[in-house]
């Protein structure tokens, strides 16, 4: 375990040496375990599985030992910690299998291009390093490797320390515009839309338009959508949005969607978590506008709700209008709270509400497919597999040795009551 820089060790040390402490009697208490397989393989989901049940391993031991649960940080520790690309084990592993002789045991061997991607012998980089530096990663739209991935990664995460350090550039970025009319979205790209508008030397281009995605891929999804899910752009001129599941992310980042919409008279941001916000009261609240929307008249309403969908659109009884599009990013309906998201689910299939559903991952399409379907939705040819509009901040998975996810990284389903998809 290390900390970068001593001053931040100081700081943080009277939280963490309790930790430390436990994890100091875990490298003894973990000699005792199975050790996990030293065999290279090629396979994804075996040294998934290898690095989840050694972490999970490790988490048991180590809230044994401090009795109580562990830390959303002290967590993030075990998930992330650097693992061989060919036989997912970590440098505790390899102290474990050295037994009498861990003290020789030196460090992973980082791979000096992405400095993200480790091995533990000289043997296992050979064997692991061609797909690493050479094949396309699944995850990439562009065919980049996931050693170029993880290098655009770590310049990307420079970027945006740089941004958060310097009081004079004002994130979150976007575009000072109000288009004419609807232009559409279809066969456009993040690069297309955005790279000649932002303020920027050439060479900080890219990392500086990465980085807004994370926050315009809100609203450039919901256009997407609403195109998707439309015949004509009428949509353009009455829309109406439902957040569903929202939290303080979309909470604070209001005047995103207003620099993008510019015309949105009313967004519902609806979901348990927005209690922080309205401390247990529903609310309206009248958000600023550019002065172009102001001079125009334009309104934009922000109703924030601290209910489930399907409750409030009970509490609402017969005042309830359907919005022009319900969406609900990054839900998670198929791992986390699928008991409180399927009667949501099921309302708004009943009722016909154009609804979409965003995932971090692949893995999350798959299960929060399986809870749509279930709850009768018939979900629609076209609208599913990655996000054109996704974010291009992309962060490393944990509890595995590749993979990433983003904010609205993949499209999982959508469905209404008529659409012009084909």
């Amino acid at each position: 375990m290390a900390i970068t820089f001593s001053e931040c060790q100081k700081a943080d040390w009277k939280r963490h040496k309790h930790f430390c402490a436990a994890y100091s009697t875990l490298h003894k208490e973990i000699m005792t375990l199975d050790l996990p397989s030293d065999e290279p393989t090629h396979d994804m989901s075996a040294l998934a599985a290898r690095a989840m049940e050694r972490a999970m391993d490790k988490k048991r031991i180590l809230e044994f030992i401090l009795g109580r649960r562990l830390s959303s940080g002290e967590g993030t520790l075990v998930n992330w910690e650097p693992r061989c690309l060919a036989c997912a084990r970590t440098e505790e592993d390899l102290r474990a299998s050295a037994g009498e002789d861990a003290n020789l045991v030196g460090p992973l061997i980082r791979c000096q291009a992405c400095k993200l991607s480790f091995y533990c012998s000289e043997t296992h980089r050979e064997f692991a390093r061609h797909t690493h530096e050479n094949v396309p990663d699944s995850d990439s739209a562009t065919g980049l490797s996931q050693c170029s991935m993880n290098q655009t990664l770590r310049g990307d995460l420079v970027v945006r320390e740089l941004l958060r350090m310097d009081v004079d550039i004002p994130p979150p970025w976007a575009p000072d515009r109000v288009k004419a009319r609807w232009e559409p979205l279809e066969g456009r790209s993040w690069a297309s839309e955005y790279e000649r508008e932002l303020p920027a030397p050439p060479e900080l281009v890219g990392p500086l338009l990465r980085n807004a995605t994370d926050d315009l891929t809100l609203p450039q999804t919901i256009l997407w959508a609403l195109e998707k899910l439309n015949a004509d752009d009428a949509w353009t001129r009455k829309d109406t949005l439902t957040l569903l599941g929202a939290s303080q992310k979309e909470a604070m980042q209001g005047m995103v969607f207003e620099e993008i919409m510019h015309r949105l008279p009313e967004l519902v941001l609806c979901g348990p978590d927005m209690d922080f916000i309205t401390g247990g009261h529903d609310r309206d609240v009248a958000m600023e506008t550019c002065p172009r929307c102001t001079r125009a008249g334009r309104k934009r309403i922000h109703s924030h709700v601290a209910k489930t969908y399907h409750d409030y659109v009970a509490a609402q009884g017969p005042a309830y209008i359907p919005p022009d599009l319900a969406i609900a990013f990054n839900s998670g309906v198929g791992q986390q709270e699928t008991a409180s998201w399927f009667p949501t689910v099921c309302l708004l299939v009943g009722k016909k509400v154009p609804t979409v559903f965003t995932a971090f991952n692949r893995e999350e399409v798959t299960l929060d497919r399986e809870v749509l379907v279930d709850a009768g939705a018939q979900l629609l040819p076209g609208l599913e597999g990655p996000n054109p509009w996704g974010s291009q901040m992309i962060n490393t998975e944990p509890l595995r040795v590749n993979g990433y996810y983003a904010n609205n990284m993949f499209i999982t389903g959508g469905f209404a009551s008529s659409s012009r998809i084909t």
